[in-house]
């Protein structure tokens, strides 16, 4: 009698992976790395103390506050992509600004922290994303949940997925594919809404609130994370119905999420009712026959609106 010899399985690399969902562009493959490492410098000092976080606060930015994490996740991300690879491109980065060529075939928009005061109170809902665009157009992008060990991937045309993380942030698992939420009212639906209330934003949110829990009948659960592409994670999931930022510090807030959002199903739009770009000062995202039901709404509670700061 013969015995069957054991085959151990031999575990996939990351680049299979990602080619059995279609994803193979170096660009693609390059952010969705770089996002990664810089969640774990992000990872890494989450619960320092105030002392080694060294939290400030920026007066042209509203007062929002930036740490340590922050500068750290952007240098690893920067050092990533643009020592060799993507050197000379166009870049515009939460904490350091504008840099490369204005007129860069290439555009890169990062966040290396998004939720820096939920992660200053050691909260775990704080987020890294990055897109990178051919021009006006969007051409992959990234999120990473390094609480959650979730990281998403989307290319133009190529669907968005989700793939699991172990605890050193590699990918360890199959991807599962992104869909958004099908429900075509607000009753019974979840909507994740910015979580800054200041005197520019807090009229208009809780009238914006009080208008769509109206329009549910009474039946709306809402949510904040305090992380704006967080909230978009979860949209782009399924996991919630529509979410609406209004605090848009800069278009780094928006790029990776209007593409993964798309992918799954969805659309970003601003008050316009166009898709996000570089002037959008508030944007709503969740399935077409929400967003037509919502933006009406949002155009008349948000008339006139200038941004947050």
């Amino acid at each position: 009698m013969s015995r069957e010899r054991f085959q151990p399985e031999i575990p996939k690399s990351l680049t299979e992976r990602f080619r059995e969902v279609g994803l193979s562009d170096v660009a693609t493959l390059a952010v969705q790395g770089a996002v990664r490492i810089g969640a774990r410098r992000v990872l890494a000092l989450h619960g320092a103390s105030a002392d080694k976080l060294n939290v400030k606060f920026k007066v042209e930015a509203g007062m929002t506050p930036v740490t340590l994490a922050d500068l750290e996740s952007g240098g690893a991300i920067k050092n990533v992509l643009f020592r060799k690879l993507f050197a000379g491109d166009y870049v515009n980065e939460e904490e350091n600004g504008e840099m490369g060529k204005e007129d860069s075939k290439r555009r890169w928009y990062i966040d290396p922290l998004d939720g820096t005061s939920s992660f200053a109170r050691e909260q775990r809902s704080s987020t890294v994303g990055a897109a990178v665009y051919e021009g006006e157009k969007p051409f992959a992008a990234t999120i990473c949940n390094p609480f959650e060990r979730e990281l998403l991937v989307a290319e133009d045309g190529k669907g968005a997925f989700l793939f699991p993380l172990d605890e050193n942030l590699s990918v360890n698992g199959d991807a599962k594919k992104l869909e958004v939420s099908q429900r075509e009212n607000l009753v019974g639906g979840v909507l994740y809404l910015d979580a800054l209330f200041n005197n520019n934003t807090t009229p208009r949110k809780l009238e914006l609130i009080k208008r769509l829990v109206d329009q549910s009948g009474g039946k709306l659960g809402v949510r904040m994370t305090g992380s704006n592409i967080d909230q978009q994670r979860q949209v782009s999931a399924g996991r919630g119905d529509l979410t609406v930022t209004d605090a848009v510090g800069g278009f780094y807030d928006l790029a990776a999420g209007s593409l993964i959002i798309k992918e799954a199903g969805g659309l970003m739009v601003g008050l316009d009712g166009k898709d996000v770009n570089e002037q959008s000062q508030i944007s709503l995202a969740g399935n077409k026959k929400l967003v037509d039901l919502v933006l009406p709404i949002l155009q008349e509670c948000y008339e006139g609106y200038k941004g947050f700061r």
